[in-house]
């Protein structure tokens, strides 16, 4: 067993992965002495040695700089921050044997609407109440916001289910797509489940009752859900997000299955709840709101020092 590190030697953007049988900051400071040294990463007693983790970031990265010997890299064209979780990917796969993943291209951050909504859910979910609701226009980037209040609470085990099976798509490729959800499962089926890990599991309303019969009756969905996903409903979800709420969760057996579920939090998101607010299941202080007029606004105050308008 090896204790690995990940340090910063100088103020580029170089960073070397070594390993010690001893203490690494006493190491690191007898072994770096010229350098400025950042100790970025630490792990005491890993299964393989610095030299694996290299080899397979030579196979992916071609700027090795040799100076400190083969454990320096050259990652100027990211962040500290993407850089670490790259080394840090490689790092599980080499003790866990999960496979890499060098696609995550997507690294932009929460737009300052989508950030208010994290917190107010945040807020609520910690000092209130266990229901919010997120009434936000098409496009307001409720998949990737949902993602950062998973992150931002450490919610470990979120179930997804909605009436609108096609959404599943945009939930698989933001959770896939972005350096910041990198090692977070999607998962369909029970054998994809991990206890240890932050699972993401989607299941449409449809699946979860019928499977793939047009005509209901008690007997089938009983059967269903022995057979087939009996694990969602014997598990206790961190949090419950309901997606596109307008579709058929009113109905009787909308509700009947989300009264058989497990769950400590439920968000609901939709572009349209217009019968859910009317009925007054929500208020000003369990819900966030995003309208047109509002995303009209925020694109004409726009500041053009910040960038790029977004809007």
């Amino acid at each position: 067993m090896n204790n690995i590190y990940v340090i910063k030697t100088d103020d580029t953007n170089n960073i070397s992965i070594g390993q010690t049988t001893g203490d690494i900051a006493d190491y690191v400071k007898r072994t770096y002495r010229k350098s400025k040294n950042k100790i970025l990463w630490k792990e005491d007693n890993f299964k393989g040695s610095d030299h694996d983790i290299h080899n397979i970031l030579e196979k992916h990265y071609k700027r090795s700089l040799g100076y400190a010997g083969r454990e320096t890299f050259d990652f100027t064209l990211m962040s500290e921050n993407e850089a670490l979780k790259k080394i840090k990917s490689v790092i599980v796969h080499i003790e866990t044997g999960e496979p890499l993943d060098w696609n995550r291209t997507e690294n932009f951050a929460p737009r300052k609407e989508q950030r208010d909504a994290i917190d107010k859910a945040a807020t609520y979910f910690k000092t209130k109440g266990n229901e919010f609701l997120w009434n936000c226009k098409m496009r307001f980037g409720k998949t990737f916001s949902t993602y950062k209040l998973i992150e931002k609470q450490d919610y470990k085990n979120v179930l997804i289910i909605t009436y609108k099976p096609v959404v599943k798509d945009s939930w698989k490729t933001d959770l896939q797509s972005h350096i910041d959800f990198q090692g977070w499962r999607f998962v369909e089926k029970e054998s994809d489940y991990k206890a240890d890990e932050r699972n993401i599991c989607f299941a449409s309303c449809q699946r979860l009752l019928v499977g793939e019969k047009t005509e209901i009756t008690i007997n089938d969905i009983v059967l269903y859900l022995k057979e087939n996903v009996s694990w969602i409903f014997s598990r206790e979800w961190d949090l419950l997000v309901a997606d596109e709420v307008h579709y058929g969760t009113r109905s009787e057996l909308g509700q009947g299955l989300k009264d058989n579920l497990q769950y400590n939090k439920l968000l609901e998101l939709s572009g349209t709840p217009y019968k859910i607010l009317e009925n007054g299941e929500y208020s000003e202080e369990n819900s966030y709101s995003w309208n047109y007029n509002d995303e009209q606004r925020a694109k004409d105050n726009w500041d053009d020092a910040q960038g790029e308008n977004p809007y």
